[in-house]
């Protein structure tokens, strides 16, 4: 973006290449790309139409959705890309004089090349270059988030946190270098940061290949190599250029590395190193040249180090600076951070198990590989197996020994792969020479972690003592990494991370099988961040993932953040199997919280790990994930297509992660689509599948029994059902030793299907509540969505009560929750509960504003029908309130779309709220059609059918005969 003229740094910000000109002459638009040049400043030509009503116009093959900004490259759009459903960012450089535009396009089409060369998570990702309307474009990766200088602006974060997200921009720099690319106009401008918290590198308009001559010639294929500088200019932004730059020499990877220490310093201190007040060119120069930075007023408890970290790749002579941008990160990040693993003897592994058998200089003459199972021998001895062997089997309480037996069984299998991989791992580079020590050495910092995970499970299964523990043995033993996934790793680890991190992350794994998923979410993301801080990408990506797991299957923003962290980790590092699992998962939360907007771009990156991955199963785990989507948006026929694919390419493999997701799948299509004696069948099926698993009682199991239940309910056998939900709940209750998210998740499915559907509440239906509001209470943290779902039903039970403060109060909380979590479906209930307690107040109009916003931006067609539907009956209900014409449209629009979803109780809802607005403002006949038709809709003695018919006699009594 352009500098506002009352900006106090004036021109400094500014490309200095081209001078000021007088505004051109009024044009006649004649094209697009004429109307695209009319914007660059933002002022449309005289007569011409206003910038925004060039959405929805294409360019190339993009529609353009929004105009994000405008600079001296062009204007900057949000746009997307039919062909691959996914939303981008479209650079297009206006048609302008012939010899400006010339020089314009050459820059952009350098971006583009620059950025094409690149393939780093810290830098924006170019999809493509092309022409359109005379216009010159780029498609680029669209970064949800703001410029580095305006996310600091706005969060303020601490010092840690700033240099974090430098260490960011040193790695895309890194990247960037090492491809030979050069930028040339670092500024917290071009550095943008999304709302994960994610540097990305951008805005490589004025890169140019490193070590190529000025004079290029013009024919030269790749415009990289022609130099940019026309006589007298100068390329950059004159508040962040080096020294060299200003006096017009060729730009260095050093001359990156000093404009980023200047960012850096002004981001840490509040000011400039060189500049305390406007610009002044001649003084700033004089103070570069004797190497004196002004001295901060505040330090905000920068390191030292960081400081002096600084002040040298702030020299004036380039070989004064860091010898590359990775040793700077190594100076600025935490002790330890950015070293490079030296080749030879101890320096292979991390902590020394691995390394002891990898090292290339072991004196192993015959055989070099055949101590590579050692470090595992030391942790599953004969020894140790039998000692876990009694103590597993003197938990003797019903099907005990059964389920330890399957754990020793899994420990033994994991131990097989370890060390069958361990010694592929060292024969292939060792032996055959067919892999390259740096992947090598990527490999054995795997195996080391899955042994740290191994070892924490079996000292966690060595310290089972109850019944409880021992159900949760077979998940225990499956925790942490699994060795064969390193057999595709190729990232080593920039640097020996900490032996601690590493087992402190194994245990957090193990904990979080184990079922402590409270403990995990209160300690995982202070880890995962601490792993971060410590440049440890992959502790921390498998922290995150942790966190996200123990999360369950919410979409809480703890959840979606730590699933994004996860997959973002994890493609850093190379992971990519762990990537697309991670990207999948966070495709589920993204349908869960109706976010179809975050869905285009999770599938485009689940697809493109899956492909990195280059394996069946990463393949199917994003099938599944897009069946999961089709349910949430109710296209049950593809749901279920998708989900049999995926179960006929696992029928071999039983285990697979993606066959269970898929059963999860079709479940979640027979309990949609009402298909009672397909669910049954299926939860029966997957109840026998989890009791020969995990053990007869275990949790899995236990999980089942309420699917059954549900399905025994509606098909009439209520007394069946009870006794299930009853059973499920006692084995759950049993196998963690108290309450648990299990149990909270069954209790309200069991509160959903059975409690009325208006405001009355059975004595049973309240006890249900009560008890999972204990549940909860004891096993999540009071922000989770779950909470906010039962204190909304501790509301409508006290409204129904006629305890009108105490239910206002409640409501007040879970609106609060789901605020703070942003789902987009819970804010359907905060709207129907607006408009239940009548409160025409900051909750029901923040409810308009929200759905008004998903309704007219486009996601409306994305949407399910069905939870569209409840959304306009919600946003009606609330309407009503203030303007009754307008709300009783809404309802009747949600009626319809209810109807045509196969659900008529719930129109039938919309409408007795629309008959009973239209009775209380004099509208009879209207009002007593709308109540009629909705009692024709309810048939059956369902508990809805029941209490909606009771609600219509209400609104408006039969007539007597």
């Amino acid at each position: 973006m352009e500098p506002g003229a009352d900006d106090p740094r004036g021109v400094a910000e500014g490309d200095t290449e081209v001078a000021p000109t007088a505004p051109a002459p009024p044009r006649t638009i004649t094209d697009t790309g004429e109307a695209l040049a009319a914007t660059v400043d933002g002022r449309g030509p005289r007569g011409s139409p206003p910038v925004d009503d060039w959405v929805g116009r294409t360019i190339g093959r993009y529609r353009l959705e929004a105009r994000l900004g405008a600079g001296g490259m062009g204007v900057v759009w949000a746009a997307l890309d039919p062909a691959l459903d996914r939303r981008v960012a479209l650079k297009v450089l206006p048609p302008l004089e012939p010899d400006r535009r010339a020089h314009l396009e050459v820059r952009l089409r350098r971006e583009a090349q620059a950025l094409a060369r690149l393939d780093h998570p810290n830098v924006i990702a170019v999809y493509d270059v092309g022409v359109a309307a005379e216009s010159v474009f780029i498609a680029m990766q669209l970064v949800d988030g703001a410029t580095l200088d305006g996310h600091l602006a706005s969060a303020r974060p601490p010092p840690a946190r700033v240099i974090a997200l430098y260490l960011d921009a040193c790695r895309g720099l890194a990247a960037a270098h090492d491809a030979g690319i050069i930028h040339r106009d670092v500024k917290p401008s071009n550095l943008l940061v999304d709302k994960a918290g994610r540097l990305y590198v951008g805005d490589f308009g004025l890169a140019r290949g490193a070590g190529t001559v000025d004079d290029a010639s013009p024919g030269d294929h790749s415009l990289l190599s022609a130099e940019m500088t026309r006589a007298g200019a100068v390329m950059g932004t004159p508040l962040y250029m080096a020294p060299e730059q200003h006096a017009g020499e060729a730009a260095t990877a050093r001359a990156d590395q000093y404009s980023l220490c200047v960012s850096m310093w002004e981001a840490l201190f509040g000011q400039h190193p060189f500049a305390t007040g406007r610009w002044d060119h001649d003084a700033a120069l004089a103070a570069m040249r004797a190497d004196r930075p002004v001295e901060p007023a505040h330090r905000r408890g920068v390191p030292p180090r960081v400081t002096r970290a600084l002040r040298r790749g702030l020299a004036f002579d380039p070989a004064a600076r860091f010898a590359s941008m990775a040793d700077l990160a190594a100076a600025i990040g935490p002790r330890g951070h950015g070293a490079r693993i030296a080749a030879g003897a101890g320096a292979l592994g991390i902590g020394g198990a691995v390394a002891l058998t990898l090292t290339l200089t072991s004196s192993a003459a015959t055989n070099p590989c055949a101590h590579s199972g050692a470090g595992l021998d030391a942790r599953w001895s004969t020894t140790t197996r039998q000692q876990l062997a009694s103590s597993l089997a003197a938990i003797a309480d019903g099907p005990g020994p059964a389920a330890g037996d399957r754990a020793l069984q899994l420990l033994d299998q994991r131990a097989d792969r370890w060390r069958a991989t361990a010694i592929e791992t060292c024969e292939a580079t060792r032996v055959r020479h067919a892999v390259p020590v740096a992947t090598m050495r990527a490999r054995a910092a795997c195996l080391d972690r899955s042994l740290a995970s191994f070892s924490a499970a079996v000292a966690e299964l060595g310290r089972a003592a109850t019944v409880a523990d021992l159900y949760a043995s077979a998940a225990v033993a499956r925790a942490g990494l699994d060795a064969s996934a390193c057999a595709t790793a190729v990232t080593p680890p920039a640097a020996p991370p900490s032996r601690d991190l590493i087992d402190r992350v194994a245990a957090l794994q193990v904990m979080t099988a184990a079922g402590r998923t409270r403990e995990a979410l209160a300690d995982g993301p202070a880890l995962a961040a601490e792993a971060e801080r410590a440049g440890d990408t992959e502790s921390a990506a498998n922290a995150w993932w942790t966190v996200a797991q123990a999360s369950g299957w919410t979409s809480t923003a703890l959840a979606r953040d730590a699933t994004r962290r996860a997959a973002q980790a994890a493609t850093a590092i190379g992971h990519h199997e762990r990537a697309a699992e991670a990207w999948a998962s966070a495709i589920d939360r993204a349908g869960v919280a109706g976010d179809w907007r975050a869905i285009d771009d999770l599938l485009a990156m689940a697809r493109g790990a899956a492909t990195a991955a280059g394996t069946v199963e990463s393949q199917l785990l994003v099938d599944a994930a897009e069946a999961s989507v089709a349910v949430e948006k109710a296209d049950y026929p593809r749901a279920e297509e998708l989900a049999r694919q995926v179960l006929d390419a696992t029928a071999d493999r039983p285990g697979a992660g993606s066959r269970s997701r898929a059963f999860d799948v079709l479940g979640d299509v027979y309990l949609r689509s009402r298909r009672w004696p397909q669910l049954a069948e299926l939860a029966r099926a997957q109840h026998a599948r989890a009791q020969a698993e995990y053990g007869a009682a275990s949790p899995r199991a236990a999980a089942q029994l309420g699917r059954i239940a549900i399905a025994e309910y509606f098909l009439g056998n209520d007394a069946e059902a009870a006794r299930l939900w009853d059973q499920g709940e006692a084995e759950l209750t049993r196998a963690y030793d108290g309450p648990s998210v299990a149990l909270v998740n069954a209790l309200y499915d069991r509160i959903r299907t059975v409690s009325s559907e208006g405001n009355e509440w059975s004595p049973a239906a309240r006890e249900l509540v009560a008890r999972s509001a204990t549940a909860a209470a004891a096993v999540l943290p009071p922000d989770d969505q779950q909470v906010g779902r039962i204190v909304f039903n501790q509301a409508r039970i006290a409204a129904a009560d006629d305890r009108g403060d105490e239910a206002r109060a409640l409501f007040d909380r879970a609106v609060a929750i789901y605020a703070a979590q942003d789902n987009v479906k819970e804010w359907a209930v905060v709207a129907n509960g607006a408009a239940m307690f009548d409160q025409a107040d900051d909750h029901c109009d923040r409810a308009i504003v929200r759905f008004e916003e998903i309704i007219t931006r486009g996601t409306a067609a994305e949407l399910s029908p069905r939870f569209l539907g409840l959304a306009r009956c919600g946003l009606g209900s609330c309407q009503t309130i203030a303007d009754a014409d307008r709300g009783i449209e809404t309802l009747l629009a949600g009626a319809a779309q209810l109807v045509d979803s196969g659900v008529p109780m719930f129109a039938a809802q919309c409408e007795l709220v629309a008959g009973d607005v239209e009775l209380r403002r004099g509208q009879r006949a209207r009002g007593l059609a709308l109540v009629q038709r909705a009692r024709a809709r309810l048939v059956g003695d369902s508990p809805m059918a029941q209490a909606l018919r009771a609600q219509a006699d209400q609104i408006a009594p039969p007539r007597r005969r």
